[in-house]
């Protein structure tokens, strides 16, 4: 034999060798996944906890609605990776499985896992997320398949990498949340969040204000775009009776405008408002000014862009609302804040209810000494 030859033949002893080893380090592998199962239910406390308990404990590992799209390295998943008993217990508790992201960016790894995820959550009531780009999908069949277990429902329009930036179709600037599907009834839907996170993009206003009709049980509503298309005041406004947080933007920031969104309803039983005044404040205002809020306690107002003369209508509609128990305004004009400061020191009548009052004040404006971000809370002298 040639030393080619002899060295082609070792090569190939070699690989062949490789092959088997490899073969035998997957085998010892899963045994030792195997071994670590069987240590961990053997030595596991929580697997000799009655059902409710186990249970409750695994619904703590939950993270807060919304939360991530699923994943391995987080419950509820996770928990199917430690052992049968934890198995057992985690496909036993349909609580742990009523909350899902659906991720537009990846949809067939959703389409896949929705079906099994729903139906490991039996009959309890769902929370669903919609995240990432509604250019190309819409609210899926699924959801409505399930709407009468919906408690609670976000849409989230990101852009990603696939999104055109082509604004010359007028059609790709609004986003269709429905596509052909036929929207029906929410009855237990309480919790609903819309946000667009695209600038250039917008929403249907028809569809928007048909989501809050669907949802005659709606308790918390949060609503954040860049504008609203095709919005048509209705000549008589329905009225939400059980809506008591409507946020327009997010906590803990600058209030968005309510995009005309308070002018085509009423909420009677509303106890929390965020909205920003922009320019006059007009919705705002005439939407204190409509209808009695005699259960508003929580206000947070956006303040930049309103540059009205005086206070005197923020006065009057403040005046509307003596409920207030916590204000909150963002960037008010020096000369607003001390009219309010003045008519709040000045006036027992003013706000008689308030306790808590945070200013946070702009980095920027052309008024007198204002120049540093900050917020104060205080107890009012009244």
């Amino acid at each position: 034999m040639s030393s080619i030859q002899a060295l082609r033949a070792r090569l190939e002893k070699i690989s062949s060798e490789i092959v088997l080893q490899e073969k035998l380090l997957h085998q010892l592998r899963r045994e030792k996944t195997l071994a670590q199962r069987q240590l961990n239910e053997a030595v596991d406390p929580v697997a000799r906890l009655p059902l409710e308990i186990s249970s409750e404990i695994f619904l703590q590992c939950l993270a807060p609605f919304p939360g991530q799209k699923p994943a391995g390295d987080r419950a509820p998943l996770l928990l199917l990776n430690i052992c049968s008993a934890w198995t057992a217990i985690a496909l036993s508790t349909p609580r742990l499985w009523s909350a899902v992201v659906i991720d537009f960016s990846c949809p067939e790894v959703s389409t896949q896992l929705l079906p099994t995820w729903l139906q490991r959550a039996g009959k309890h009531p769902l929370s669903i997320s919609l995240r990432r780009n509604f250019c190309s999908h819409h609210i899926p069949t699924i959801v409505w398949l399930y709407r009468d277990q919906l408690k609670e429902l976000e849409i989230v329009h990101e852009e990603d990498n696939s999104e055109s930036d082509d604004l010359e179709d007028e059609s790709s600037r609004i986003l269709d949340l429905f596509g052909d599907a036929t929207p029906e009834p929410l009855p237990l839907l309480e919790t609903l969040i819309v946000r667009n996170e695209v600038e250039y993009r917008g929403l249907l206003a028809p569809q928007i204000l048909q989501l809050l009709r669907l949802a005659p049980n709606l308790v918390n509503y949060t609503y954040s775009s860049t504008f609203l298309d095709d919005l048509s005041i209705p000549s008589e406004k329905p009225i939400h009776s059980t809506l008591r947080t409507l946020t327009f933007g997010s906590r803990g920031s600058p209030p968005d405008p309510d995009e005309g969104i308070l002018s085509c309803l009423s909420f009677p039983a509303l106890t929390d408002l965020s909205v920003d005044l922009r320019l006059s404040g007009c919705s705002i205002f005439a939407f204190l000014k409509r209808q009695p809020t005699p259960a508003l306690r929580d206000l947070v107002l956006g303040m930049t862009d309103y540059n009205a003369p005086d206070s005197v209508e923020l006065h009057e509609c403040l005046n509307l609302i003596p409920s207030l128990v916590r204000f909150e305004m963002w960037c008010p004009r020096p000369r607003h804040l001390v009219q309010f400061c003045t008519n709040l020191a000045d006036s027992p009548s003013f706000l008689p209810n308030l306790r808590t009052l945070t200013i946070y004040l702009s980095l920027t404006t052309s008024d007198s000494c204002w120049g540093v971000p900050t917020s104060c809370a205080f107890d009012p002298p009244h």
